[in-house]
């Protein structure tokens, strides 16, 4: 047995791979949370929930995507990206239009529309990428009053200030000989479900990856980052597309829940409403953001059932969040 001595500093900072490990067990212990919590109120949406319930979680789940994504360039790599949910309402007319429109078929029609959202994504992040800060966040919202006037103009593409309606039938598709609506609430439970698990377990691999790692030293100090030979452009662009996918994926789901899209879904009040939700639950943890998506959209609607000045209250709840829990309530329920 050996008699070296030991060395107490050791003990109170146990090494790197130990301290790795504790991590990642708790990580595990949070993503299963994660999967339990969802769980359940899918099995209540089927067994207990109303067809209104069930598409209300529907709707949360949606919002939960599109504050995760959010997460992905706020809480990670510090970026504020006013346009976030412009490609969550693009990508909806993108598809309104190839289905209503161009009477295309739907699965090709919801490919064509994630592909040019990806590619106006990819537009503005080049153009926007460079930026810091406050110009970053400035830039985007610029692109973001361009598409707005743009829908607004093209009426007879876009309907203006109506909004476009989706033809319940363009919704339909055959599956093995079974005709399938996605516009029908048990479908699109099921796809929706599919399209959180699979958003959550991506974003969570994509943080815990070396990728995720330079993000959060770009969001630490560029200047740093870019000593340690990062391309902190490269970085910027990569986390601003990947997130505007996963918004526009939400997006898909959203097109089928309300088969409707306006004007309101492409302005910058949307993408302040998800970030809203980012920081209620706490921005850079991805659970956070969906608890403060789900918990949001709940409250707004419990809220606005009593009074019509529920835009007052949700304002009242977020300065207050945003004073005592600077860290959001997940945040503040893991506080040390």
């Amino acid at each position: 047995m050996s008699n070296a001595p030991v060395d107490i500093e050791q003990k109170k900072n146990p090494p790197l791979a130990g301290r790795r490990t504790q991590i990642n067990a708790g990580q595990r212990r949070i993503d299963w949370a994660v999967y339990a919590g969802w769980a359940l109120l899918f099995i209540l949406a089927l067994t207990t929930f109303t067809p209104f319930y069930q598409r209300f979680f529907i709707e949360m789940m949606i919002f939960a995507i599109l504050a995760m994504s959010m997460d992905l360039t706020l809480g990670f790599t510090g970026l504020l990206n006013l346009s976030h949910a412009l490609f969550f309402g693009f990508n909806i007319y993108v598809l309104a239009i190839l289905l209503t429109n161009f009477e295309w078929p739907l699965l090709l029609a919801v490919l064509a529309a994630l592909l040019l959202t990806l590619l106006l994504a990819l537009i503005i992040g080049y153009l926007s990428s460079r930026l810091h800060g406050i110009q970053f966040a400035m830039v985007t919202l610029a692109f973001v009053e361009l598409i707005y006037i743009f829908v607004m103009k093209w009426r007879n593409m876009t309907g203006g200030s109506d909004g476009k309606r989706i033809a319940r039938e363009a919704a339909e598709f055959s599956l093995g000989g079974l005709q399938i609506n996605m516009s029908d609430t048990l479908p699109l439970l099921f796809f929706v479900s599919a399209l959180f698990l699979a958003s959550y377990y991506a974003l969570r691999r994509i943080v815990n990856s070396a990728f995720g790692n330079a993000l959060v030293a770009v969001r630490e100090n560029e200047e740093r980052a870019k000593f340690l030979g990062y391309n902190i452009f490269r970085l910027k662009l990569q986390a601003f597309v990947v997130s505007s996918l996963f918004s526009a994926l939400a997006g898909v789901g959203y097109a089928f829940l309300k088969m409707y899209i306006s004007p309101e879904y492409v302005s910058w009040t949307l993408s302040g409403d998800v970030l809203i939700m980012t920081l209620l639950g706490g921005a850079g943890t991805l659970v956070g953001p969906i608890v403060g998506a789900m918990g949001l959209v709940w409250f707004k609607d419990w809220v606005s059932s009593y009074t019509e000045h529920w835009m007052l209250i949700v304002g009242l709840l977020f300065m207050l969040v945003v004073t005592f829990m600077p860290k959001g309530v997940l945040g503040w329920l893991f506080r040390k």
